[in-house]
């Protein structure tokens, strides 16, 4: 939002011709209580202190809020070009006409929709040993559903569900685990210079030696101890928390869909990079099960689909429909292997999941996914 409105206030201080003019006293944050009333009622408004003003007025409630997609800095810069058309370029006699309540009208109409592309997540801190991460909660007014996001490099599968959940209304969670400018898959936290990796959707398991297993040392010479179990436990039931209560839960995933190769490790060596996880790996290959295998209770693959696009189901009355409206789709099984997976844990709590698997930048295609899922 903050890039929006430096982009708005730019565009419209650039397209005004007054780039080189004596700069203004600075305004001060709080807008005056007159403001909006001026510009309603025909008063000396829209000097370059007044435009600006009145963005402030407009945006003041809303600087902290985050956005999806672009549309909220175009919505934001088309609405900088009418406030500075209507200064600059309209005649004087337009200005105390009923046009020009007219005019401003549909300035105020454009507004609502930038608006709706606003978002004021919820953050919950999470202590994980050393580290502190946090869990990112969107909630509004509508279905009761909640949309789960917990690898946080799966960024398209994240603007396709708060474009989903803006339109259907419930609660969208997502984790916030890296700050050094890059999103990760796992996440990692140190205690005692030791650092402990694990993936944030393999932890929502009662059996807490599962859940050891899933945690990794990567560096340092610490051992998976009690403690680091219970900071991890302490997160996934945090995150459980936020989707009980709930009869619907829509994961948000993404895939790279590479096929498997051999790939470069340094100048002297080449190592085999296995397939990655698409509809096939549900499938008994080259007479070895898999845990997905083991898993899995019915199957139907389009093959006019790309393999990445998917849906994982709990219930067989969602994988029927699936099935009859030719989407790919898995039914997992009424007793699946325990890998500590929220699909699993689900199961065991008679709760619907459905699980949405895209390839990777493919956010129109996992929308329209989406919008076929709640359409059953």
């Amino acid at each position: 939002m903050a890039r929006a409105i430096t982009q708005g206030i730019a565009f419209a201080i650039f397209i005004s011709g007054d780039m080189g003019n004596k700069v203004e006293k600075p305004i001060k944050m709080r807008p005056t209580t007159n403001t909006i009333p001026a510009c309603l009622t025909g008063g000396n408004l829209y000097s370059k202190r007044d435009l600006l003003s009145f963005f402030i007025v407009m945006c003041q409630s809303y600087k902290k809020k985050q956005t999806s997609n672009k549309k909220c800095e175009r919505m934001f810069i088309a609405c900088a070009c009418l406030s500075t058309i209507h200064k600059y370029y309209l005649p004087s006699s337009f200005k105390f006409s009923i046009m020009r309540f007219l005019f401003l009208t549909l300035l105020i109409i454009l507004w609502f929709p930038l608006l709706s592309f606003c978002y004021t997540p919820t953050r919950i801190p999470v202590k994980l040993g050393d580290n502190e991460i946090y869990l990112l909660k969107y909630d509004k007014a509508g279905e009761s559903m909640v949309f789960v996001h917990v690898h946080e490099n799966e960024t398209s599968s994240l603007e396709a569900g708060l474009h989903t959940w803006n339109r259907t209304g419930g609660k969208l969670i997502t984790l916030v685990h890296s700050f050094d400018g890059s999103k990760n898959r796992f996440v990692t936290f140190s205690h005692k210079k030791t650092t402990y990796r694990f993936d944030p959707n393999r932890i929502y398991t009662h059996d807490r030696t599962i859940l050891k297993n899933n945690i990794s040392v990567v560096k340092g010479k610490g051992e998976v101890d009690d403690f680091i179990v219970n900071e991890v436990e302490k997160l996934a039931k945090i995150i459980w928390r936020e989707v009980d209560g709930f009869s619907f839960i829509i994961a948000l995933h993404n895939n790279n869909n590479e096929a498997g190769a051999l790939v470069r490790k340094n100048w002297f060596k080449k190592v085999y990079r296995e397939e990655s996880f698409n509809i096939t790996s549900y499938i008994k290959k080259f007479d070895t099960e898999s845990s997905s295998n083991l898993s899995c209770d019915d199957i139907y693959i389009n093959p006019r689909l790309n393999n990445s696009e998917f849906f994982i189901v709990t219930e067989r009355r969602d994988f029927s429909i699936l099935y009859r409206k030719r989407y790919t789709v898995v039914l997992q099984n009424d007793n699946p292997i325990d890998d500590g997976s929220m699909s699993v844990f689900a199961k065991k709590y008679n709760i619907r999941y459905v699980n949405t698997e895209a390839k990777m930048g493919r956010i129109k295609e996992q929308i329209e996914m989406l919008r076929i899922l709640l359409d059953l």
